[in-house]
């Protein structure tokens, strides 16, 4: 169901349709599977991979730091889902 609110365009009144993303899905009742986090936490891993050998082969220092940096913010984020998961598992248990 898409939502529609009026906003003022030059003055004139005019509808702007906002159709539901995935995100507004899930907070209509939707809810991710184990197996999405799974997919969402290979896929951190392999973009951290990436990056780190972007950054190995990298010739300038400005970019080697800099895919560097995203490799280790993109492991903290795979180490943030992990936990994220864990503890989510926890509760189901209880």
């Amino acid at each position: 169901m898409a939502h529609s609110s009026d906003v003022l365009v030059r003055g004139e009144p005019a509808k702007l349709e906002v159709k539901p993303t995935p995100s507004r899905k899930l907070t209509q009742g939707m809810t991710r599977t184990m197996k999405d986090y799974q997919a969402s936490l290979a896929k951190l891993r392999e973009s951290s991979a990436e990056s780190r050998l972007i950054s190995d082969l990298a010739t300038g220092n400005a970019k080697r730091k800099m895919f560097a940096k995203l490799a280790k913010r993109l492991e903290k984020l795979a180490d943030d889902v992990e936990c994220a998961m864990t503890v989510k598992r926890i509760d189901e248990d209880y």
